[in-house]
């Protein structure tokens, strides 16, 4: 992918490093919006253009140009991610890491973040993970439901 995955890698890396979304919100850590939008504008046209080192199956082309739409429309008029609510800054993070998870060819490498409620509190904690690692903690949650009986006493009566 060359030249252009690593400045993706570098805004991304930048912007959100995945060392601290594990502990920290990504809601805190400003971002220039003109140096994503410059990316993503060299990736399109990268893209579009044919350059052997963006070639991608159909499929995931059409999907990384909608999730490039949808970020700029998200960023369109603002300066930094501080001008974006939690929830579109969200969004924009996401797309962002599958933009670049597509771009590698990883399946699965891509974080993915989720505001979630503490248990007992009203506070939301924004939790990021690889899309690999939520689908594997999400399979688990399944086994061990299936795993459990029924009825708590089940010898009936």
């Amino acid at each position: 992918m060359g030249r252009y995955t690593w400045i993706l890698a570098a805004v991304l890396l930048a912007a959100w490093p995945a060392s601290s979304l594990q502990a920290q919100d990504v809601d805190h850590i400003p971002v220039q919006l003109e140096e994503i939008r410059e990316q993503q504008a060299r990736i399109r046209e990268a893209i579009q253009s044919g350059d052997p080192e963006y070639r991608l199956p159909a499929h995931t082309r059409d999907r990384l140009l909608n999730r490039q739409a949808r970020v700029l429309s998200l960023i369109e008029g603002k300066t930094t991610s501080d001008q974006l609510g939690p929830g579109p800054r969200m969004r924009v993070n996401n797309d962002l890491e599958w933009i670049f998870a597509a771009l590698k060819q990883e399946d699965g490498d891509e974080m993915v973040c989720e505001r979630v409620m503490l248990t007992g509190t009203r506070t939301r904690e924004t939790i990021c993970k690889t899309r690999a690692e939520a689908d594997r903690i999400r399979e688990e949650a399944i086994d061990w439901i299936n795993r459990r009986p029924a009825c708590g006493d089940c010898t009936g009566g």
